[in-house]
């Protein structure tokens, strides 16, 4: 826990917050990719 106490926690924060939303954008693009598969009537992009 020694990073807790690094002048850079912020940056560890900014890096951790961008790789969730980073992985969030890729989980929802797999979901679009399977619903258009699903319905190639009603395409989400």
């Amino acid at each position: 826990m020694i990073f807790l106490y690094l002048p850079g926690l912020s940056l560890v924060h900014f890096l951790s917050a961008a790789a969730l939303g980073f992985m969030s954008v890729l989980s929802g693009k797999a979901l679009r990719d399977m619903f258009q598969d699903r319905s190639p009537d009603h395409p989400l992009r």
